[in-house]
Parts: structure tokens; C-alpha cells; sequence
């Protein structure tokens, strides 16, 4: 069956591709990025290249170039790529490695530019070419090694990031390009690396395309995030040119669910399926408030949860909405309906909140219940404080439901938090860097001072 958008897929980021993680690995280059249709090399090219490069420069005796070779038959591309490394001065592998990766006949992309036109909540790629930012110069990467020093950049939709570095803007390109062993070793030992898996993984349904079953980014991404779920790994779907049953069976028990496709030019189809899917969506609209529960299109305010970067404009439709019901009984429907839409997975943390709820919303029902009644229109005084109740109990209510959204946001991950702990006194160097630590796991910025 032709490569095509799934119901399943569908199903998994919620009828809108802007709630997709796309991830890119080296396949997506390998066609039509250059002139005369050409494109840069994958993995194992690239590997290739080191190879002959090798034996060119007469850098590695017979031993050497046969341990390679048995490495090559294995897959092993990363213990090739350490070789080359160590082999090759510094300016040596980096002049390889541009001439490889960022040649001067660089042309538009179609693939590419349809990609960016999709507006997925983030594109995150392992390659070290410039070909995105060929196409738009407009794309801010977030660039390995400095853009880790900023997780919350990763939570702007639409963000665009180079995990393992550029061959353009990234600084000292031999020590710091994630190709060797050692490069792999170190960034999946690094803290901030896991973070940001966390990060991407945990709310966002994620896509990948342009890797192989013996790519080491695809690899060492599966391994790392089952290091971090505990085996319990959220599906991955990945585009792959594969028409192997077998292994499909395979790494669908790792959780990866490949979609397979013969050829490169059915990735355009697919991903038009896609664009046309988010404009089908279109912006998000005004939510007008309705007197009638059964009237409340929710999936509206699901597009407007998964899409806003605003706690203002939610609290502002969701109190509009509970400020437009009659009674108790309505405004609670309403907010734990909302509540189980969009937050299905979290709603413990949100329920405390909701239970606070009732008692403004039953104090407000009841005074105005009183002085709707015929025999206290005599009696300004008593109907003057039940207003005066109506007019607290409302102040509160609406502090009551910003804190609702605003616990979910913070759990969401929209909500950035910077802490700074400030001690009075003597404080040993290991505990400070033991607070320190601790703030860092939580997720929160922290700034640890001693006065």
C-alpha cells in the first residue's frame, strides 16, 4: 500500500499535526537538497567517505583498515567515526566534514520547505546541515552545545533544533559535533540531554523521518528514552524505507511503529496529506460563551489549550464561559468537562483546585436565589449585602479558576518558573551544590546565592 496518513497516526496527535514533535535524521537530505536532483550523505556514506579518506591518506596501516573494515559489515559506524577522528588533526576533520556536509550548490528543498510550512509544535534534527535554514531565513535554530543552556526555548511552538550541532555555527566543530563514540557517550550522559528527551517526549506525540534501523541517532535516541521511561516507552512513529514485515514485528515491540515507504518522492505526498490536515484545522477561533452546556464546542477549547502560549486568554473564555450559566450545577459540568479535556492524563493535580470551586459557585447561587425573592425588596439593607457576598464570592472565584489553569500550565510545561534561593549564614559547598542539583531535576532555573 502507497505510504498515506494513517487513522492510527491521525489519532495519536489529535487530528492536528501541530501538536507533532517531528524528529529528522540524515535520509531526509539524501535526495534532491543539491543541484542536478544530488543530495548529502547519509550515515553509512558518510562513513564511507571517512573510510577512503583514510586509506588516501595512508593514516592507518593493514591492521587498522581491516578492523575497520569488520566494523563497517557490523553497522558499527560510531567506533569508525571515534578512528577517523583520532586520526585526523582537528582543522583536517573539520575542513572533511564541511566539504561533506555543507557544500556550495545548495538548492530549495521542496520536502524541506513543505515540512517547515506545516507548523509542527517542533522540528528537532540530528544533522549538521544548513538545509532548513536554506530554505527560510527566517529559522532561529536552537544549536547544541549553547542552546541547552535554555530548556523553556524548546517549549515555543514551532521551535527549530539541532541537537548534535552545526557545521556552520557550531563553535570548535572537531570537539563538539556529536559523531564520534565519545561524542555520543558524553551528550547521553549528560543531564540536560535527558531533560530535554523528558521535555519533548512527555507531552507531544512524536514522528520521525529520515532514519535507517542502523542509524546510531535513531538508535541512541530509542535507548535513551527507554533509560528514561523505564522500558514503558511512548509509541515513536517512524517513516522509514523499509518493506521488511519482520522487523516491523520487531521494533514495534521496542514501541516503535515504522510506517514503511519504497520511495523518497511518496514523503511528499504524505506530508501534503498533513499540511492539508493543519489548514483544515485553521486558527483558532473565538469562543462565544453559551447559556446551554450541551452547546459548548469543546474541541474548541482543546485547540485552544494545545495551541495558546497565553494564561491570560484562557482564563479570560473559561471565566466568560462560567460567568454566562445559571446555575450550580452547570458551571461545575463545565469545569470538569474542561478538566478531562485538557488534561486527561494529570487531572489529580487539577481536581483540589475544582473541589475548591464549589463553594463560590453554591454561595453565589444561593444569594442570588435570595435576593431574587418578592419579600426582600423591602429590605435594602439585607439585599445590599447579599450583592456585597456575590461581589466576593465572585472576586474569588475567578483567583479559583486562574489557579486551575494556571497548575495545569505549570504542569504542561508552559509556565516557566525561575527560583532563587538565597542563604543567610554558612553554607558547605557539597550542600549547595546538593540544592542546587535538586532544583535542577525538578525542572525549575535556579540561582543559588550565599549573603
Amino acid at each position: 500500500m502507497p505510504l498515506h496518513l494513517t487513522q492510527q497516526l491521525k489519532r495519536a496527535f489529535f487530528n492536528d499535526p501541530r501538536n507533532c514533535i517531528l524528529l529528522v535524521g540524515a535520509g531526509l537530505s539524501a535526495f534532491g537538497v543539491r543541484k542536478n536532483d544530488k543530495g548529502l550523505p547519509t550515515w553509512k556514506q558518510l562513513i564511507q567517505a571517512m573510510i577512503e579518506d583514510l586509506k588516501d591518506s595512508e593514516k592507518c596501516d593493514a591492521l587498522t583498515l581491516q578492523k575497520i573494515g569488520d566494523l563497517f559489515v557490523k553497522n558499527d559506524f560510531l567506533k569508525i567515526a571515534q578512528i577517523f577522528r583520532e586520526k585526523t588533526q582537528p582543522d583536517q576533520y573539520a575542513a572533511f566534514l564541511k566539504e561533506q556536509l555543507d557544500p556550495n550548490d545548495l538548492v530549495p528543498s521542496k520536502i524541506h520547505e513543505l515540512i517547515l510550512s506545516i507548523n509542527f509544535k517542533g522540528i528537532v534534527t540530528t544533522n549538521f546541515d544548513c538545509v532548513f535554514e536554506n530554505q527560510s531565513n527566517r529559522l532561529q535554530a536552537i544549536i547544541y552545545p549553547q542552546g541547552f543552556d535554555d530548556i523553556s526555548s524548546f517549549q515555543r511552538h514551532g521551535f527549530f533544533a539541532k541537537i548534535h550541532g552545526c557545521i556552520r555555527n557550531t563553535a570548535n566543530i572537531a570537539d563538539n559535533l556529536i559523531l564520534s563514540e565519545e561524542s555520543f557517550f558524553s551528550l547521553r550522559s549528560n543531564q540536560k540531554y535527558k531533560q530535554l528527551l523528558q521535555s519533548i517526549i512527555l507531552l507531544n506525540p512524536l514522528l520521525t523521518v529520515g532514519f535507517s534501523l542502523t542509524d546510531p541517532d535513531f538508535l541512541g535516541l530509542v535507548e535513551d528514552l527507554k533509560e528514561i521511561y523505564n522500558e514503558k516507552l511512548p509509541t515513536i512513529y517512524s517513516l522509514m524505507l523499509s518493506d521488511d514485515e519482520s522487523l516491523r514485528a520487531e521494533w514495534k515491540n521496542k514501541g516503535v511503529e515504522i510506517i514503511p515507504y519504497k520511495d523518497h518522492k511518496e514523503l511528499i505526498s504524505f506530508f501534503n496529506e498533513l499540511k492539508q490536515l493543519t489548514t483544515s484545522n485553521g486558527t483558532i477561533q473565538e469562543l462565544k460563551p453559551t447559556e446551554k452546556e450541551s452547546e459548548i464546542d469543546y474541541d474548541k477549547y482543546l485547540n485552544l489549550w494545545r495551541h495558546t502560549q497565553s494564561k491570560e486568554e484562557l482564563f479570560k473564555v473559561t471565566k466568560n464561559q462560567i460567568d454566562k450559566f445559571k446555575t450550580v450545577k452547570e458551571k461545575e459540568a463545565f469545569l470538569f468537562q474542561l478538566l478531562a479535556i485538557i488534561n486527561p492524563n494529570e487531572s489529580y493535580l487539577l481536581t483540589p483546585h475544582l473541589i475548591e470551586l464549589r463553594t463560590p459557585i453554591s454561595t453565589i447561587s444561593l444569594a442570588c436565589e435570595a435576593v431574587q425573592d418578592p419579600d426582600l425588596k423591602n429590605d435594602p439593607e439585607t439585599v445590599s449585602s447579599f450583592i456585597s457576598m456575590i461581589e466576593q464570592e465572585n472576586k474569588r472565584l475567578g483567583k479559583l479558576v486562574e489557579n486551575v489553569l494556571q497548575t495545569a500550565l505549570i504542569d504542561k510545561g508552559k509556565l516557566k518558573l525561575n527560583v532563587e534561593v538565597v542563604v543567610d549564614g554558612e553554607i558547605s559547598d557539597q550542600r549547595l551544590e546538593e540544592t542546587k542539583v535538586a532544583l535542577q531535576e525538578l525542572g525549575l532555573d535556579s540561582d543559588v546565592q550565599t549573603h
